[in-house]
């Protein structure tokens, strides 16, 4: 999954997209259907005012119809894997320690029975993930 960790709050996000939306006359569900497609595969990109980009698809939803999220390898987003996630809330809840060591991952990451990691480089997203969560 793409996480964004830019500067512009939840609210900020849906402001813009609304904006972008309004701004297209694409606010109508019939009018952004035709422009984002209905294909499972169809999907829309959009730039925000710190230059992130945000994926917008149409969801089958009569009100909610516009699933927006981080584009990939957008400028604020990172790209991580759900037990990166979850490695990095380990860590944070039984070691919360400043200095990263590979044993002290490891031993966050036995707590839920993830395999160990080879080595700090093969970590990068998880160091991230506990830099985001101390934010």
């Amino acid at each position: 999954m793409d996480i964004y960790y830019g500067d512009l709050s939840p609210e900020d996000v849906i402001l813009e997209i609304l904006k972008f939306l309004e701004d297209n006359h694409l606010i109508k569900r019939d009018h952004f259907v035709k422009w984002a497609g209905m294909d499972p595969k169809d999907l829309r990109i959009i730039k925000l005012s710190d230059d992130s980009e945000w994926v917008l698809k149409s969801f089958n939803n009569e009100i909610r119809y516009v699933h927006p999220f981080p584009a990939r390898y957008s400028l604020y987003s990172l790209r991580v894997k759900a037990n990166s996630i979850r490695s990095a809330v380990l860590y944070m809840i039984f070691i919360g320690k400043d200095l990263i060591t590979e044993e002290d991952l490891n031993i966050a990451r036995s707590v839920s029975g993830l395999s160990p990691i080879k080595n700090l480089t093969d970590a990068e997203a998880i160091k991230k993930m506990i830099e985001l969560l101390r934010g």
